[in-house]
């Protein structure tokens, strides 16, 4: 089985913003909740909300919305962001976990 370990760790730094604060996904989180008028202490509303609401799943539909609130660009970048790197992050554990699994 190949393994491309460099892949792991470019997640894990495409997570945090790879060393820029302006592109870490907590930053364009708590930026949508400062313009949506909500608290944007880290876990807040965690009790708050159902778990089902969190996933790649629903990302779209949120970005949608971001965009009929006529969201800023910053603020409707967080739901973006994950839309285009958890589709290229998915691909690659894809290719270079899950297909050599199952190859094996």
């Amino acid at each position: 089985m190949s393994v491309k370990p460099s892949r792991y760790w470019l997640v894990a730094v495409e997570e945090y913003g790879a060393g820029r604060m302006a592109k870490k996904h907590s930053t364009f989180f708590a930026s949508m909740m400062r313009e949506l008028k909500l608290d944007d202490t880290p876990e807040v509303y965690l009790d708050e909300v159902p778990w089902q609401i969190v996933g790649p799943s629903v990302y779209r539909t949120y970005l949608s919305a971001a965009q009929r609130l006529n969201l800023s660009e910053e603020a409707a970048g967080y739901w973006a962001l994950h839309i285009k790197e958890d589709e290229r992050h998915g691909r690659w554990m894809l290719e270079d976990v899950a297909v050599p699994l199952v190859d094996k």
